[in-house]
């Protein structure tokens, strides 16, 4: 229920700021679709990923890959630090 409300750009903010802390260059994703998370189906292309070539671990599934230097903030209403 949060996604949709700014939560993954707070996330996805948080996870590169980590990565690019240890060095990282880029963040590998893999969707799994389920009844319940189809959802979230273009999450990872909506937060700037672009699609791997060739199929996930299972059926259905699809890779991801996001070069951190073309990562760029994304601004979200909701506040850091918040109570």
């Amino acid at each position: 229920r949060v996604f949709g409300r700014e939560l993954e750009l707070l996330a996805m903010n948080a996870a590169v700021q980590a990565a690019r802390a240890v060095g990282a260059e880029t963040l590998r994703a893999e969707y799994i679709p389920t009844a319940k998370n189809a959802v979230v189906a273009n999450l990872y292309a909506d937060l700037g990923f672009a699609a791997d070539p060739g199929a996930g671990a299972v059926a259905g599934a699809t890779r991801w890959t996001l070069r951190l230097d073309d990562y760029r903030e994304r601004p979200t209403h909701i506040a850091h630090g918040a109570p």
